[in-house]
C-alpha cells in the first residue's frame, strides 16, 4: 500500500465523477446481486470535473460499497444510496447502507488498520479497507464522517475539494 501511495502521490488528473462511481458500481455488480440488494444513485447529480487522483476515488467508492455489501443486515433486503451535492469547495458524496450498523462506541476505531467489528464469522476481509480509505482521502485533501446506528446502517460523508 505505501508504494501504491507513493507512485500516484503526484498523477492527479481530470477525471468525472459520474465515470468513476459508475465504473467502481459495475465493478461491484456480481457482489451486490449476490446479497440481493440494490443501488440507489442519481447520476445526472455526479457530472462534475474533480483534478485528483483517480485511482483513489475509484478505491474508496469501491471499498464503501463492499463493506455495504459483506455487512447487510440479515433481516432486511441491502439497499445502498449513493447521494452528491456541490457545496462552495467541495463535492459532498453519502454514501449509505441499512446494514448492520455500528455501535457508537467504535467510530474512533473505523479507520484504523485491521480492525473488524462484525461478529459475522462468514464475512471476508482483512480490515484494511477502511484504514485505506481513510489515507486516501487524507492524501487528496477530502475528509470523512460515519454515521451510524447498530441494526440500522450507516453512512459514510465525504468531501471531496474541488481545488487540489
Amino acid at each position: 500500500m505505501l508504494k501504491l501511495e507513493s507512485l500516484n502521490e503526484n498523477r492527479l488528473e481530470e477525471c468525472n465523477l459520474k465515470e468513476v462511481v459508475s465504473d467502481t458500481i459495475n465493478q461491484l455488480t456480481k457482489d451486490l446481486n449476490s446479497a440481493g440488494g440494490t443501488i440507489k444513485i442519481d447520476y445526472s447529480k455526479f457530472n462534475y470535473q474533480l483534478l485528483t487522483i483517480k485511482e483513489y476515488i475509484t478505491s474508496i467508492f469501491f471499498n464503501i460499497i463492499q463493506n455495504s455489501i459483506k455487512y447487510k443486515s440479515k433481516d432486511r433486503k441491502l439497499v445502498i444510496t449513493v447521494k452528491s451535492k456541490k457545496l462552495e469547495n467541495y463535492i459532498e458524496i453519502a454514501i449509505s447502507d441499512n446494514g448492520e450498523g455500528i455501535e457508537k462506541q467504535y467510530f474512533d476505531k473505523v479507520f484504523t488498520m485491521f480492525t473488524r467489528f462484525s461478529r459475522k464469522s462468514t464475512v471476508g476481509g482483512s480490515g484494511i479497507g477502511l484504514y485505506i480509505v481513510k489515507k486516501q482521502i487524507d492524501k487528496i485533501k477530502g475528509q470523512i464522517a460515519l454515521k451510524s446506528t447498530k441494526g440500522v446502517g450507516t453512512e459514510f460523508t465525504i468531501l471531496l475539494s474541488t481545488r487540489y
